[in-house]
């Protein structure tokens, strides 16, 4: 059964994500301290993962008492799998979003977090124009998922190589410099202000052009991310529900990220493994079968283990480091 999304399912999705929207937004702009923000995070972070662990049970009793068992088994395992795979592989752009940050000055953990409530809103956005647009290539060219693969293969090879130099990348962005040729821009911070008008004219300040830039990287990751879950299933509603519930709680990490500031020295090499496993697994789908079950475990282990080494080896070099 390639699609379980039923009008329920889908006016349920859409009431659910409406609601955790509008209190994000709510407690988001009626909070001003760091210190709440942080808090905030800790509670957002956790609550979004207990809703989605009883969005994931009630979708099963749901589907196995439409279906059956092991409908409901497969369907959820992928849901749990995608999400992963999206909340893993999107921990490297929450890095990106704290260079961009810091290359235009913005420091303010306040204007960064309503910033990030946009950014996060229009990433949604841009994801599902993405997804849609993989299904219908899918549809009429089955064999575009060969040519995702090979991206995905590229992009995690590349991964095991590459310097981390985000902030150099930054500012040698074309589609930076592209902005700044076209755009009448300002180097000062007004408040919140998105524009500001000198003489007449009006500028843009670097909170838009952060904006702009988070949006633009989110984008750029999408194009690894959602080719990657194609690979676990061509369910719409999976998909779009995983991606919703992976998004929505990208900003409460970052702040929570922001105040831990832990290197992502391993992480790299975790995504880097999981996008040529996923890659192999789309080349060797007619000859070798790896079910969905599997894909979960391995996913679930290599975030397991990057997360371990990411932040308990790294603290045991700095004892070690401050001891001797």
């Amino acid at each position: 059964m390639n699609n379980i999304g039923t009008p329920i399912l889908w006016i349920s999705l859409f009431i659910l994500f409406s609601i955790i929207v509008f209190f994000d937004l709510l407690l988001n702009f009626k909070t001003s301290k760091s210190k709440i923000f942080f808090n905030l995070s800790i509670f957002w972070s956790v609550f979004l993962f207990v809703l989605f662990s009883i969005f994931s049970c009630l979708l099963w009793f749901f589907l196995n008492n439409k279906f059956d068992s092991f409908i409901a088994n497969n369907k959820i395992l992928n849901l749990i799998t995608s999400y992963l795979i999206e909340k893993f592989l999107s921990i490297d752009n929450l890095f990106v979003w704290l260079v961009i940050f810091r290359h235009f000055n913005i420091h303010s953990l306040c204007l960064q977090s309503k910033l990030l409530t946009y950014g996060v809103l229009g990433a949604i956005f841009f994801r599902l124009i993405v997804i849609l647009s993989g299904f219908i290539i899918l549809e009429k060219y089955n064999w575009c998922l060969y040519i995702f693969g090979i991206f995905i293969f590229y992009t995690g090879i590349k991964i095991f190589f590459e310097n981390e130099h985000n902030n150099q990348l930054i500012k040698k962005s074309i589609f930076l410099k592209f902005l700044k040729k076209r755009l009448r821009i300002t180097n000062k911070l007004k408040n919140d202000h998105f524009f500001i008008t000198k003489k007449g004219l009006r500028f843009i300040t670097p909170l838009f052009m952060s904006l702009i830039m988070v949006e633009f990287s989110d984008v750029i990751f999408a194009l690894d991310s959602i080719p990657a879950v194609f690979s676990i299933t061509n369910d719409s509603f999976i998909i779009i529900s995983s991606n919703l519930f992976a998004m929505l709680g990208m900003r409460s990490i970052y702040i929570l990220l922001s105040f831990i500031l832990i290197k992502n020295k391993y992480l790299k090499y975790g995504i880097g493994i999981i996008l040529i496993f996923i890659s192999i697994k789309i080349f060797l789908k007619n000859y070798l079968f790896i079910s969905n079950f599997h894909s979960f475990i391995f996913v679930f282990f290599i975030l397991f283990t990057t997360l371990f080494l990411n932040i308990f080896l790294s603290s045991f070099y700095k004892i070690i480091k401050y001891l001797f």
